[in-house]
């Protein structure tokens, strides 16, 4: 996509923290080498380096972010491996906390599912030496059996490597017969960091760096995706990682030039790389430190950059936190994985984030770092669209004419009625004439059959071919009185069944049925199914032959096929799901203009359907059908079916695909409005307005570059020493201050020690200010309480602190929140010496960052939490700061009073007491 170039303040910062070359390398879409990946390690100025990461994911994806819906199965976790950072595994079977599902108990864990729309299953083992190769064979099955529409992305590298060792296969065999089974893809996992002298120590024993990569290329010229990892944190040197990165990118290289130049290669490359972050409970590297957010955000920024050949990096929240996740996305992600239920490795290693999330809580999660989620399968493929478009607007012409072609039915009608315009050319078939036209180009965009979507030859260059409008569909929930098979005699008497030409989707339906489903019980072994020409289906229905009837045609049977067998009804009675005939297909470079002008035509064809707009001009029976028969929602219940189909279609032979893809929201840049950079260098201090205009169009990099651009020379951060004679002044609490930016409140801003307002005198006395946002809080609301404590008379005060929330509640802010109301805070209050955060509550990950986005200080050491001096002087070394003390008073202590800084280009200790392995 096109980008905008960079603003002033993006070009300042990258300028200060001396990565300015590495910009214009970038910009000239040159690779960075090993000793330019080192420079960005080097770099401290994680908001730089998050501006250089951001753009290229910008580049890539706009404001998209991708997860999915998913499920974790561990069969085993007994494993013989003896990974020293590992919480996961236990040694043999028996051993307290082992376990081995049956597979039954494996299948148990689906079928509780049965009734959500979930996309992928990730199988990941511990390495068994009790089991025989045939039980992941059959748990493969099996799980393709209970859900064959489920991908299943299963097996590392390291557990491909273990079975062609211990059942005498080679790694091709093994892939193989896994595929075969039921595997669709490979994780990234067992990857680890690739260095030798780092792999002997912690994971000497199992497959080696060269051995993973092998692994993986089998895998790509096998057709087989894959993800790849790095496990980051522990032992591995930074040049490790970097090395480790480059492995990679040159393996991405390689798959990609030869799917391009070797016709013999399946094709497949990464998709996405996954840094992982490692966590020291339960494990034999329990003394380590585990890195901070601080350090993670940096490492998915510089893997953004180094790979340049990955479509995506992944913020995988269970081992991120879900706060630095979310940020994550303004440093390189452009994906969170999903909804992650029973995830299992992490979480016993100490991870402390939830077991899963819903797919709304992800999407609300995205939303609130000002991104737009996306819904994808496991192969990127989109499969649902959060955006819903405004009905009531009017409809803009199209800059383009373009071209339609819709199935001449009934149950067209709603969908196409408002297409009706001087931009849109309309032209009405049966469906195999449809699916012609956009073939032949004929057509920009058609009322497909989606067997048509899934079986016609892609001549376009992306493996998804066409691409689908989201929220439309004509299907079923039961029966539909339009697609039938016909007959004089009962199916227990057929010998003959003639499908009907005119419809590829119902004659695969009806296949499936005969040959797999409820009628397979009904009709005899020898039962012979036959194509038959378009529309000669009533005249082969006689005596012991029957036929596939559809469309208008079976509405109106002649009385003699007194047989009619519903094929809507006998799917949801063998699925329970309904059942989609025909989607708006169009080619993948439909103007997205093109693709919300049919979208909004259609729902609004659906509104004036319900709302009886259309009753007027329907005879008695075309109405029950368009009202009670036919379901219009691709919804997903609906996409349930669809993928079902789909994936029951391709295993028989009767479809080439099983993947379909939505078109994506229109990416978008981050805008960058005239003036805006400019202003923000400019303080405006007065001028709420501005604020307002600041804080919604600013992207959240550039605000936090401008705010940490606003911060003296001298690169200290104080903190508080512990007092027991420490007193803190109250927090404005969240209702108050939600009131009082309203206006509802004294506009003097302050409080007593009982809680109650009180004289603004007492504010030229005050040294810091607690403020927290409340859920309600606008940025009208924040900007006019900057400017009111401007206008106030405040010589005193020191510190203004921007808490996520009360301590005995969860923070009313996100991560990506919490820092664009720090910085504005910091753009409009430059007079205040300090912005104050604390580790304890905001975590030290984004307090670490915060101080690259004009925060001073991180609050008050705390005896009673792991945030004791030396911890927060960590923190403020690793950031790239010099840590200075003072006391409640704001005196600040010289240097002497210092722990001795550590080395930083080793791995720390923690300095809590470590929980036994």
């Amino acid at each position: 996509m096109t980008m905008q170039p960079p603003s002033t303040v993006f070009i300042k910062r990258v300028h200060q923290a001396g990565l300015s070359e590495i910009h214009e390398r970038l910009e000239a879409g040159e690779r960075l080498d090993f000793d330019e990946g080192m420079k960005l390690y080097q770099c401290h100025d994680l908001v730089a380096l998050g501006l250089l990461a951001n753009r290229r994911r910008e580049q890539l994806h706009g404001d998209l972010c991708f997860f999915n819906r998913n499920l974790h199965i561990n069969a085993t976790n007994v494993c013989e491996a003896s990974c020293i950072f590992c919480s996961f595994a236990r040694l043999k079977t028996g051993d307290p906390d082992s376990w081995t599902l049956t597979i039954q108990q494996s299948v148990d864990r689906i079928r509780a599912l049965d009734s959500a729309l979930i996309s992928e299953v990730h199988i990941v083992n511990g390495l068994n030496p009790d089991l025989p190769f045939s039980y992941y064979l059959d748990l493969l099955s099996a799980v393709k059996n209970a859900r064959p529409e489920l991908h299943i992305k299963g097996f590392t590298a390291v557990e491909i490597a273990y079975y062609a060792e211990k059942y005498d296969m080679s790694v091709e065999n093994v892939l193989t017969e896994l595929r075969t089974a039921g595997l669709d893809s490979m994780p990234g996992g067992g990857a680890e960091i690739f260095a030798d002298r780092a792999r002997r120590k912690l994971c000497h024993d199992k497959v080696d760096g060269p051995g993973w990569l092998d692994i993986h290329r089998t895998a790509h010229r096998m057709g087989i995706r894959t993800n790849a990892t790095m496990l980051f944190g522990s032992i591995e040197t930074l040049e490790e990682r970097i090395d480790h990165l480059c492995l990679l990118r040159q393996l991405q290289d390689q798959s990609l030039r030869d799917a391009a130049t070797d016709p013999e290669h399946g094709g497949a490359h990464f998709q996405t790389f996954i840094p992982l972050r490692f966590h020291n409970d339960n494990n034999r590297l329990n003394r380590l430190a585990s890195p901070t957010g601080f350090q993670s955000l940096r490492t998915i920024a510089i893997s953004r950059l180094m790979l340049d050949n990955f479509p995506h990096i992944k913020a995988y929240w269970p081992m991120l936190g879900t706060q630095i996740a979310q940020v994550a996305q303004h440093f390189g992600a452009s994906d969170l994985d999903g909804t992650v239920r029973e995830e299992h490795i992490y979480h016993m290693a100490g991870a402390e984030t939830p077991q899963s999330h819903s797919p709304e809580a992800l999407a609300e999660f995205i939303e609130k770092a000002r991104r737009r989620p996306v819904e994808r399968d496991t192969l990127y493929h989109v499969i649902r669209r959060l955006d819903v478009p405004a009905l009531n607007a009017e409809f803009e012409p199209l800059e383009q004419p373009l071209r339609v072609g819709v199935v001449g039915y009934k149950n067209a009608r709603p969908l196409t009625h408002f297409l009706d315009r001087p931009d849109i050319s309309m032209e009405q078939g049966h469906p195999v004439e449809v699916a012609q036209w956009l073939r032949e180009n004929r057509v920009d965009l058609a009322l497909l059959p989606v067997a048509a979507l899934l079986h016609d030859p892609i001549e376009q260059s992306t493996d998804q071919g066409y691409q689908v409008i989201p929220d439309l569909a004509i299907g079923c929930d039961g029966a539909v009185d339009s697609v039938l098979i016909a007959a004089e005699t009962p199916p227990e008497e057929w010998t003959h069944v003639w499908l009907d030409g005119v419809s590829r989707t119902s004659a695969c339906l009806a296949r499936l049925l005969l040959t797999q489903g409820p009628l397979a019980k009904r009709v005899r072994p020898d039962l012979q199914i036959s194509q038959a020409p378009p529309g000669s289906g009533i005249e082969r229905a006689r005596g012991t032959q029957a036929s596939l009837i559809i469309g208008d045609t079976a509405l109106q049977l002649p009385e003699r096929l007194t047989i009619r067998v519903d094929l809507g009804q006998c799917w949801k009675d063998w699925t329970g799901l309904p059942f989609v005939f025909a989607v708006w297909v169009g080619r993948t470079d439909l103007p997205s203009e093109a693709v919300e002008t049919v979208r909004r035509a259609g729902l609004s064809g659906l509104r004036a359907l319900r709302n009886g707009d259309f009753d007027d001009s329907l005879d008695t029976q075309t109405h029950h059908y368009l009202h009670h028969m036919i379901r219009y929602e691709l919804d997903d219940r609906a996409t349930m079916g669809l993928m079902r189909f789909a994936s029951l279609a391709f295993r028989a032979g009767l479809l080439q695909r099983e993947h379909f893809s939505l078109y994506a929201p229109q990416t978008h840049s981050t805008p960058d409005p005239t003036g805006w950079s400019e202003s923000l260098q400019s303080a405006p201090s007065t001028n709420a307005e501005q604020l307002v205009h600041l804080y919604e169009k600013s992207p959240l990099l550039e605000l936090m570059a401008a705010a940490g651009m606003l911060n003296p020379g001298e690169r200290k951060v104080s903190y508080q020493a512990a007092d027991e004679t420490n007193a803190r002044p109250p927090m404005i609490p969240l209702q108050k201050l939600s009131g009082l930016l309203v206006g509802t409140h004294d506009p003097n801003l302050t409080l007593n020690d009982s809680n109650e307002w009180f004289d603004g005198d007492a504010l030229r006395h005050m040294k810091e200010l607690h403020v927290s946002p409340s859920p309600q809080t606008k940025a009208v609301h924040w900007a006019d309480f900057w400017v009111r404590l401007n206008a106030s008379s405040t010589p005193k005060l020191q510190a203004i602190w921007i808490h996520p929330g009360a301590a005995s509640t969860s923070p009313v802010s996100t991560g990506a929140e919490w820092l664009g109301w720090l910085a504005l805070a910091r753009i409009a209050c430059p007079q205040v010496p300090h912005i104050l955060v604390e580790p304890s509550a905001h975590g030290a990950g984004l307090s670490q960052l915060a101080l690259h986005a004009g925060a001073t200080d991180l609050g008050c050491e705390d005896t009673t939490s792991n945030d004791n001096a030396s911890t927060i002087e960590r923190h403020i070394r690793m950031a790239g700061f010099q840590p200075c003390r003072r006391n409640a008073q704001w005196t600040f202590e010289d240097d002497s009073t210092l722990r001795p800084a550590e080395s930083l280009n080793r791995p720390l200790r923690r300095l809590d007491t470590p929980s036994r392995a």
